[in-house]
């Protein structure tokens, strides 16, 4: 598998709660810290983000390039620590304006933090670094955010939205504000997917409903649903199978965030007589993937005695102490609203806190997939279990 299907499956897979996470930032602030990253700490960072692919950097630069969607990264600095300024000029050089700030991680850094993630997604988050995230040992925080606000092309009428039944864990019915639209014509598709040497097989439906942003279709949302209406294992295997395919054609395809290209070339434009989809928001909170990176085998940054990070700072020892993550999605009538905010924390160490007519009706759980379309890059994913 590539890295994000990896790091999602590790970090949601005994989740039985509505989640999401945002590939895309999360890779970015780990690429930036692999740019301070020497020897070893910096050949298994790298190698873990970008599968084979050259020039990590210059591929993900390139791809931040191609989006419409806001896209900010930042340094803050202890004030009891010396940064290099090559360090510095080489986050500048691959990624466009990352502004350097120095702070006080003992009294207003985590305060400061915290103002620039709100900033950065419309408010929409408002916390990445919980309390006690950062303290004296804290030597520098690198964050991303990802904020996307778009419309969709066939906006959902809102008085035909009205309760329903959704049927979650354990097949008990929920009540949710179900949107509808009727006689559309959307990509939509049948799929039945498998893991090679092994028994999983399973048969979803999917359907992509298209944004129109600065450049119309330029991003979508892929719904996916099993067609066993009444067995949660059955959503189980489907998000085990869809990451397992999308990850190991990614992987061939040495991109480095996970890509939706095989499953939106099987879907086909269909007449849609019923769509019918919950009004839901995620917010995460606030997530450390330290442990999930550690098990996927990054543990060489996070060690005190074995990482190097003398790109960044000649102080010793010095080692990724936290991955703070947290994502923000709201689905409705209008369109979609999305952030996520990643914030990688180092310091001397130590753990803190033809077309047939179909309906779709996601009444049951379900994945979600947001996408930008040239590239087929996904930005955010997720699964809606519950109301």
């Amino acid at each position: 598998m590539d890295f994000s299907s990896r790091l999602y499956l590790a970090s949601t897979q005994t989740n039985k709660n509505n989640t999401a996470q945002c590939p895309f930032s999360i890779n970015c602030a780990l690429a930036l810290a692999s740019l301070g990253a020497r020897g070893n700490t910096k050949q298994v960072m790298e190698n873990m983000l970008s599968h084979g692919n050259n020039n990590i950097h210059r591929t993900l630069g390139e791809l931040i390039n191609k989006q419409s969607f806001s896209c900010a990264n930042a340094l803050f600095m202890s004030n009891k620590a010396t940064i290099n300024n090559a360090f510095i000029a080489d986050l500048n050089q691959n990624y466009e304006n990352v502004p350097a700030r120095t702070v006080d991680f003992c009294t207003t850094g985590r305060d400061e933090v915290n103002k620039w993630a709100s900033e950065n997604t419309d408010g929409n988050i408002d916390e990445i670094i919980p309390p006690g995230g950062v303290d004296a040992t804290t030597t520098f925080v690198l964050t991303n955010a990802v904020y996307f606000k778009e419309s969709w092309v066939n906006k959902f009428d809102a008085r035909q939205t009205r309760k329903e039944n959704f049927y979650g864990i354990g097949n008990s019915p929920s009540q949710v504000e179900m949107m509808h639209r009727t006689s559309a014509r959307e990509q939509y598709g049948e799929h039945g997917w498998s893991i090679d040497n092994t028994d999983l097989y399973c048969e979803f439906k999917s359907l992509s409903l298209l944004y129109k942003g600065e450049k119309e279709n330029k991003y979508r949302m892929t719904f996916l649903v099993s067609t066993d209406e009444n067995n949660i294992e059955s959503f189980k295997n489907m998000e085990k199978i869809l990451l397992h395919n999308l990850s190991e054609q990614s992987f061939s395809d040495k991109l480095i965030v996970t890509s939706c290209k095989y499953l939106t070339q099987e879907q086909k434009s269909h007449m849609i007589s019923r769509i019918a989809i919950p009004k839901f928001t995620i917010d995460s909170g606030v997530i450390d993937l330290k442990d999930e990176l550690q098990g996927m085998g990054m543990q060489v940054a996070f060690s005190p005695q074995d990482a190097d990070f003398t790109g960044i700072t000649s102080r010793k020892p010095l080692c990724i102490t936290n991955v703070f993550h947290r994502v923000f999605v709201k689905v409705d009538e209008e369109g979609t609203t999305a952030a996520g905010v990643t914030a990688v924390s180092g310091g001397r160490g130590g753990s803190r806190q033809s077309p047939d007519v179909k309906i779709f009706v996601l009444d049951r759980p379900f994945m979600f997939l947001l996408s930008h379309v040239e590239t087929n890059t996904i930005v955010f994913m997720g699964k809606y279990m519950k109301p």
